[in-house]
């Protein structure tokens, strides 16, 4: 998503995945797709932060 493109966030999922398969030629159901993989990614990353923490508090 391209902070350039709108001037605030989508306020909700729908919002948010209408604006990402307009903006990338994807179906709705494409885009959810895309949004739910990148909330993965994140709190995958995350997860993998805070066990960081948790090691170097050793």
């Amino acid at each position: 998503m391209d902070h350039t493109t709108v001037e605030a966030p989508p306020e909700t999922l729908v919002a948010l995945t209408h604006h990402i398969a307009e903006r990338h030629d994807l179906t709705a159901s494409e885009a959810l797709e895309e949004v739910k993989d990148w909330i993965f990614i994140v709190s995958l990353a995350r997860i993998a932060s805070e066990v960081g923490h948790e090691f170097s508090d050793q």
